[in-house]
């Protein structure tokens, strides 16, 4: 009797670790190799993955990137100086001095990122010893130049190790 129940909980066991990792598979599918910006099938899968294995740590990695990227905007932006940036420099075609530079940039919609920061916040909470969540966190946290958070974040970081 004891055999068979532990061979229907190793069984249990497996087939809900190939979810979880069929689960991550489709959504890396989904934002890699397909159109990155086809948020309505992430969230898609996000809600079906919550749904059939809601404390997956890695359903909690994916939320916060699908949150991050839907964030993100690419912006393109006119300024009087280069800022250290790679730019197109903009000459008047009558003097050939520089009046302009052309550059890129990446703005952060708050709603969105703070949505993904509730999850990773909840995801590590969960699993602390997790530092893809935390370092993923400081990452991001350095990328919006909210430095304040950041250097929380590694202080906390080295504190729990």
């Amino acid at each position: 009797m004891k055999k068979y129940v532990s061979g229907i909980l190793a069984l249990v066991l497996s087939v809900s670790t190939l979810f979880a990792q069929g689960f991550k598979a489709e959504f890396a599918d989904l934002v890699g190799k397909n159109d990155k910006n086809d948020t309505i099938a992430q969230a898609a899968l996000l809600a079906r993955w919550h749904k059939a294995n809601p404390n997956d740590p890695e359903l909690y990695v994916a939320y916060y990137n699908y949150y991050v990227r839907k964030s993100m905007h690419e912006v393109v932006q006119m300024t009087k100086s280069q800022n250290g940036k790679e730019a197109l420099e903009i000459k008047d075609p009558k003097t050939n001095k520089t009046v302009a530079y052309l550059s890129g940039t990446t703005s952060f919609d708050k709603a969105s990122i703070d949505k993904g920061f509730n999850y990773i916040d909840t995801g590590i909470s969960k699993y602390p010893a997790r530092l893809d969540m935390r370092f993923g966190k400081i990452y991001v946290l350095g990328a919006i130049s909210d430095y304040e958070n950041f250097t929380k974040e590694i202080v906390k970081t080295m504190l729990k190790r």
